[in-house]
């Protein structure tokens, strides 16, 4: 019950879209097109387990203790479950996978960091009202009778 309250399905569904055109378009030249999609997809699938899990898991840590560990956990589970993946499937370097993945994590959740910081939420939703409004607010900046209405 708990994995499902803080389960991040915006983030988990960016992050599966993403996933499957990059690991798509890194296995096109390696392989037949359906064998880089079948790759893209697989990939997507977890990407879309792992995101949601540990961004709601980086969520859970930043609210009750500090920065670091809310990084420094879901970068290491994450990396840790790419190693053990690219391992047991037999991919040919599974540490260089594994660093490509851990990199990819750090910015991720030094980025989440920053942004929770600046905007005190990273509901991609939120983020995107936020968005809309200040342009909307710059645009009645310049033309007084604009009117910014957003609905909730």
């Amino acid at each position: 019950m708990g994995l499902l309250k803080n389960f991040n399905y915006e983030h988990a569904f960016a992050a599966m879209i993403l996933m499957f055109v990059l690991v798509t378009f890194a296995n096109i030249f390696s392989g037949t097109l359906e064998q880089a999609a079948m790759a893209g997809a697989f990939q997507s699938l977890i990407s879309f387990v792992i995101i949601g899990v540990n961004t709601g898991f980086f969520e859970f840590l930043s609210k009750r203790y500090h920065y670091i560990p809310s990084i420094f956990f879901p970068v290491a589970l994450t990396t840790t479950i790419s190693y053990s993946f690219h391992a047991y499937r037999g991919t040919p370097e599974p540490f260089f996978s594994a660093l490509v993945v851990f990199i990819l994590a750090l910015i991720n959740y030094c980025s989440l960091t920053y942004i929770l910081k600046k905007h005190s939420t990273i509901s991609l939703m939120d983020l995107y009202k936020k968005m809309i409004f200040n342009i909307c607010k710059s645009k009645q900046a310049k033309d007084p009778n604009h009117k910014c209405e957003l609905k909730k």
